[in-house]
């Protein structure tokens, strides 16, 4: 029946999965809770937030618990409840400093939705005095300070986290991108997005922001090319707009 379900699903046809998926659930399947995982993620998939909401919330306490909660509060951000959502990860309980910075992460992604840039960089400083090295830490308030022009601290994050994390591949394009939307030290701009390039070759962020280096270092051709190629991987709109 959750195959069918999961198949059902795929297709499009969330009324027939969802039967399927409750049928399952009250034959007594060996994993309810995770039944309710792929309910809410059908919900939260057709933007139905409020039933969603419901479906996570009725994942009992055990492996798929804590997603689950964190999920609850995506939703009420969703649905633009910031401090429904806050006050529900404020009320989870963390068992370990992974889920300590999963509950850190979670809230700055809702304070940045809501665009409070300053609450988002404060909660992320104060995590960060807890674990200095934190990789996703690191990155998300690079991103924050970006938004709140604090461009020192971007390039003090991302260059930390380049040293503790040499493969991290985001780091060294959100800096190198940076650079270039700033139109500011371009070779070493080119030099840091084509060290993220080399490291993750297929990411069409990435070339996209190789585009816009050389687009702004003049070397039209060489961008269209690069952009073109991007946006055929992944049509975005800040994508679009470079290759526009």
């Amino acid at each position: 029946m959750v195959a069918i379900a999961l198949l059902l699903y795929q297709n499009g046809d969330n009324e027939g999965a969802e039967k399927y998926f409750m049928q399952a659930k009250a034959n007594n399947y060996k994993e309810p809770d995770l039944i309710q995982i792929y309910v809410g993620q059908m919900f939260e998939d057709a933007k139905r937030y409020d039933d969603a909401v419901k479906a996570y919330q009725q994942v009992g306490r055990g492996q798929q618990y804590f997603p689950a909660q964190l999920k609850v509060a995506a939703m009420l951000g969703k649905q633009n409840k910031i401090d429904a959502a806050l006050t529900h990860l404020k009320s989870m309980q963390a068992e370990n400093p992974e889920q300590r910075s999963q509950i850190v992460l979670a809230e700055t992604a809702i304070l940045r939705d809501a665009k409070r840039h300053q609450e988002a960089f404060d909660l992320l400083s104060r995590a960060l005095s807890e674990q200095p090295q934190s990789q996703d830490l690191l990155y998300d308030r690079a991103m924050v300070a970006e938004k709140l022009e604090k461009f020192d601290v971007l390039e003090r994050d991302l260059r930390l986290l380049m040293q503790i994390a040499p493969d991290y591949a985001h780091a060294y394009n959100a800096l190198g991108y940076t650079f270039a939307e700033r139109n500011i030290r371009l070779p070493e701009a080119l030099q840091l997005i084509e060290k993220a390039h080399a490291l993750s070759p297929d990411d069409p962020f990435i070339q996209d922001s190789l585009g816009w280096v050389h687009f702004r270092m003049g070397s039209l051709d060489k961008a269209a090319t690069l952009l073109k190629d991007a946006y055929a991987k992944k049509p975005d709109a800040e994508i679009a707009a470079h290759l526009g």
